[in-house]
């Protein structure tokens, strides 16, 4: 069903995105083909939206709510129309099982002057409740982005909006992975990378690296990549024979994973890596891992022979 309600300041709208294909009998076989669903409204809800918004005032901070992703929807475009010029408007969906912020615009059809702020929001089941269990029995379901499962918590203030990521079992300070290896010589530092995934990140976040107590803090590069760790700790786990717990699904690209290196020069000793985050909500982060600096490898020295020309 859809339904909207107002909560305080903000006008909510509920959608059923889900359309249900019906199976048509195969003329060759006398068989029936399989249903299937897909992103979708249909006329009678758009027009429910429609007649809906044509009630809220242009002021009014509007919030759609639905399962599959916007990005999705077969008449997406439709749904455009309807909200791309009220000035506040943001949506939210789930149904991927991965966390990311995403910016509708022009490239998709969007017509609206700013991009339309979508969340695809993270899962308490987050990989269907698979991978090996923890301590409690429980699987550590990590999403195929690198994210944790977990829950988001949003609060409103008028036509303001701030989302904060929370980790499932874990404390709120849980915002990010750092992955970095545990040791490095000293000659390799300048060559070693060290990622940050940082879970409620987006092409907004501006996020630096420090090594060291008086470093200076460099700016961290976003990428379009597989979490390492995913990737490392699905196919480890994958590969356990007889094991009693569900596989990890394939990695995907994560939205929200930084890169960079090492600085050269490097003292041998532990140093502390710190990463921290500005998100596009102003919220702040930081976390911290140590990695140890090992003396560079001494130069083997190889035998010559010199010829003397006669």
């Amino acid at each position: 069903s859809y339904y909207s309600f107002d909560y305080g300041q903000v006008h909510f709208i509920v959608l059923d995105d889900i359309e249900w294909i019906v199976p048509e009998e195969n003329k060759d076989t006398k068989k029936e083909k399989k249903g299937h669903y897909q992103g979708g409204l249909g006329k009678e809800q758009l027009e429910f939206i429609k007649n809906d918004l044509q009630q809220i005032p242009a002021d009014q901070l509007v919030v759609l709510m639905m399962h599959i992703p916007m990005i999705e929807i077969e008449d997406r475009q439709d749904l455009y129309r309807l909200i791309e010029k009220r000035p506040f408007c943001m949506s939210i969906s789930g149904h991927t099982h991965h966390h990311e912020h995403r910016f509708i615009t022009k490239e998709d059809g969007w017509r609206g002057p700013k991009p339309h702020h979508h969340i695809i929001n993270v899962t308490v089941s987050g990989s269907w409740w698979s991978g090996s269990p923890d301590e409690r029995g429980i699987p550590h379901t990590m999403m195929a982005d690198g994210a944790p499962n977990g829950y988001s918590l949003i609060t409103f203030d008028g036509t303001e909006y701030d989302l904060d990521f929370r980790a499932a079992g874990r404390s709120a300070s849980y915002q990010m992975n750092i992955l970095a290896p545990e040791q490095v010589t000293a000659d390799q530092t300048a060559e070693t990378e060290v990622y940050a995934n940082i879970f409620n990140g987006s092409e907004r976040s501006k996020v630096e690296m420090q090594v060291g107590n008086s470093g200076s803090w460099a700016v961290m590069e976003k990428i379009d990549e597989i979490d390492p760790s995913y990737k490392q700790l699905s196919e480890t786990e994958n590969a356990v024979e007889g094991k009693k717990y569900r596989d990890l699904p394939k990695a995907k690209k994560s939205s929200h994973l930084w890169r960079t290196k090492l600085p050269a020069g490097l003292k041998p000793g532990t140093h502390l890596i710190r990463i921290r985050t500005v998100e596009m909500d102003g919220d702040k982060h930081q976390s911290g891992r140590v990695i140890r600096v090992l003396p560079a490898r001494p130069v083997e020295k190889t035998a010559s022979t010199t010829v003397t020309e006669k």
